[in-house]
């Protein structure tokens, strides 16, 4: 294994435990160490601290390039067994994700790409009450298929790192995506800590303003039923009250979130309804939740970074997603506090500055809004201005609110509908203002027919960087679903530069905190915005180093603009 210039590596795990180890230094050649097997007539196996001891040169090997399906997991089970991989350079998950596969999965990439079906152990394990584990499988069982596997990363990477060529996305595969893996790794073993008293504080007060909401909403009735059971609610909305009715489906009226959006103001219960549902929501999501997550061994935190789960290349959090508290309103900001400092350290948080809006402003070279930006002005006040004919002095907050909900709204492509929704402008006023904005902006009009052309043409959109996304959905035959297509087409060129933006950032950042020796850690990623946490004696080094190196990190034809915040729990930053 020393002397290949390229290991292939497979975990097989059960509970993060390490049952065993594939590695294969070449094509046709592969090794299984077996480390956890328990069942009878199993052989001798070797001691875990033996094995780790040899493979932590060999892995941690610089000059040796690994290969891994969603590297970024074998990474964490080794790095929690004190085994640090370096040079992983070839993750299949990762560059089939870039080739816009819809089924990112081991067994169906060997199936698509290659022909070859693959049984995998679970297979072997049974289902339900007989089910075994891993563990107990024969070895022989599973080093077949291990070693299978082995010969499966090969033939993916050969495959796959052809056709990254071939597309154009070589470049952002080796530099942007197989770069960030690590660096991933290492903000989720980071973790968050979390102020577990003002959670529960949080638990009994949201407890007693559900309480008061389910008498309100009870009042407005008459009676009282179950809230969170939508048949019931149904009966009372849309047969007791005579609301105007929604869709129906075989379990009654619908009372999803828009129905009841689009009943605001016809009935005091629907104000109430959404009210305890948010709270409800947010109590069992976070309040509730957050404190069971807390790792026994480091006392945190430790969400999940997903790098291939969203179409545009933004990364997505999970268990527990940290991206989706409100950042607006009193009580997404509470839960936010709950996210601290250690003692002696503070948060400090940098956001990208309207940052969609000057990729679009690249991309499409509209001299207005390069103007806007060059010369620092407010972006939304300008467009009011712009649209409404009226000098800046002159802007009202509301002239102002419609200006911005149109300059991010043309962004996703909005309608005329969509803009009269968001606004309380009418059917026709919408239409004119969108008309209005691209009469001021007339390269961003240009921008997007050009885009949806390309999406036609080629089948898939670019980012600055090439990142694609492919839309084939916007050759249909059905209107609706060809509009959809037309608006994921304007979308993705803007929000897929954004996400490459932050990617090189948190690689150039990760990088410089390395070689400065620095204290300070990366945490969180949330769209736009990074989360550090900071020694008190490096706050300054820090925020000019974020401040400088986020701002270079892609050089865009308008500068881009860091906020930066600190405090000792995020949502004193909010």
């Amino acid at each position: 294994l020393e002397a290949a210039p390229n290991l292939a590596i497979e975990l097989e795990t059960m509970s993060a435990e390490l049952v065993g180890i594939a590695i294969s230094p070449a094509q046709g050649r592969a090794f299984y160490i077996p480390l956890g097997h328990r069942g009878l007539n199993q052989p001798e196996q070797l001691p875990l601290a033996q094995v780790v001891t040899r493979l932590k040169p060999i892995l941690g090997s610089i000059s040796t390039g690994k290969i891994a399906y969603d590297g970024k997991h074998i990474m964490k089970v080794l790095a929690s067994y004190g085994i640090e991989v370096k040079n992983l350079n070839f993750d299949p998950m990762i560059a089939a994700y870039l080739l816009g596969e819809k089924n990112l999965g081991l067994k169906a990439l060997a199936f698509n790409r290659l022909g070859i079906e693959i049984t995998p152990p679970s297979k072997f394990m049974g289902t339900g009450k007989g089910q075994t584990s891993i563990a107990m499988l024969e070895v022989k069982q599973v080093a077949d298929y291990a070693c299978t596997t082995m010969d499966i990363l090969w033939s993916l990477k050969e495959s796959l790192e052809a056709e990254l060529h071939q597309q154009g996305l070589w470049k952002l595969f080796t530099e942007v995506e197989m770069p960030l893996i690590p660096i991933l790794v290492a903000m989720e073993r980071n973790g968050v800590a979390l102020d577990t008293d003002l959670l529960r504080a949080m638990s009994l007060e949201l407890g007693k303003e559900m309480l008061k909401l389910e008498t309100e909403i009870y009042s407005s009735v008459g009676h009282e039923f179950n809230i969170n059971s939508p048949q019931q609610l149904g009966k009372v909305l849309f047969e007791e009250l005579r609301l105007p009715r929604s869709r129906k489906t075989k379990t009654g009226y619908s009372t999803e979130a828009s129905v009841m959006e689009a009943l605001r103001g016809v009935h005091p219960i629907i104000e109430l309804v959404l009210e305890y549902r948010q709270l409800a929501k947010l109590k069992s999501t976070y309040v509730d939740t957050l404190p069971g997550l807390i790792n026994h061994k480091t006392g945190r935190v430790h969400t999940s970074f997903n790098q291939a789960g969203t179409a545009t290349g933004r990364l997505s959090s999970s268990e527990p997603n940290l991206q989706n508290i409100p950042i607006r309103g009193g009580l997404g900001s509470k839960i936010r506090q709950a996210i601290i400092a250690p003692p002696g350290w503070l948060l400090l948080s940098a956001d990208y500055s309207q940052i969609d809006l000057r990729a679009l402003a690249h991309l499409s070279q509209d001299p207005s809004l390069i103007a806007a930006f060059a010369s620092d002005e407010d972006i939304h006040a300008m467009t009011a201005c712009k649209i409404f004919g009226v000098s800046r002095g002159e802007v009202t907050s509301e002239m102002r609110r419609n200006a911005k909900t149109v300059n991010f709204g043309v962004i996703y492509g909005m309608s005329d509908y969509g803009l009269e929704q968001a606004t309380n402008l009418s059917r026709e006023e919408a239409a004119q203002f969108i008309a209005l904005y691209f009469d001021r902006y007339p390269k961003v009009k240009e921008y997007i027919e050009a885009t949806k052309e390309q999406a036609r043409k080629l089948g898939y959109v670019q980012t600055v960087m090439g990142r694609r996304r492919f839309i084939p959905e916007i050759r249909a035959n059905n209107r609706q679903v060809r509009e959809a297509a037309e608006r994921m087409a304007i979308n993705a060129p803007v929000q897929g530069t954004s996400a490459d933006i932050i990617k090189v950032a948190m690689i150039n950042l990760h990088r410089e905190m390395k070689r400065q020796k620095l204290q300070s850690k990366m945490l969180l990623q949330i769209h736009d915005e990074l989360v550090f946490e900071v020694p008190e004696g490096e706050v300054e080094e820090m925020k000019s180093l974020v401040s400088e190196l986020m701002s270079k990190a892609i050089k865009l034809c308008v500068p881009v603009k860091i906020d930066i915040k600190l405090g000792k729990n995020w949502g004193e930053m909010a």
